[in-house]
């Protein structure tokens, strides 16, 4: 799971909390099916921005920004 710059290793059962407007992303690189739920607290007004085109590469496995991934 990506958050911002930093990569995070999760587990069944682990949650990671996003601060609002961060950049995330996830990948399954595990042998079996994962899911991913993003719980939004209500507001008056919700902005979608899609970054696709926009975003940064997302760090690699192995990349030396990874390094400071946290286990949950």
């Amino acid at each position: 799971m990506g958050i911002g710059e930093k990569l995070h290793s999760v587990r069944e059962g682990d949650s990671l909390f996003i601060p609002a407007g961060t950049i995330h992303w996830y990948e399954n690189d595990g042998k079996s099916n994962a899911e991913f739920l993003c719980i939004v607290p209500k507001a008056e007004r919700y902005c979608k921005v899609y970054l696709e085109e926009d975003a940064p590469a997302a760090p690699k496995r192995g990349d030396s920004k990874s390094s400071s991934r946290k286990k949950k």
